[in-house]
């Protein structure tokens, strides 16, 4: 299953759209590939980033949101 395939560790000069058998196409407002054969693409753009910590001061991660 190509999403599992995606979601591999694999070497940095691996192509992971060769290795699941996907298609790249390129995207209309950022410079990273989109996959051609999915019906929907979301292209982001980061428009902020917050440093948060937790109350015990961890750093949080992985904290996103939209407009």
């Amino acid at each position: 299953m190509a999403m599992n395939e995606t979601s591999a560790s694999i070497p940095h000069h691996e192509d992971e759209f060769v290795r699941a058998g996907l298609t790249a196409a390129a995207s209309r407002l950022v410079s990273a590939p989109r996959v051609a054969e999915s019906p929907v693409n979301f292209e982001c753009r980061l428009s902020q980033c917050i440093q948060l910590t937790t109350a015990d001061g961890n750093p949080c991660r992985y904290v996103a949101g939209a407009r």
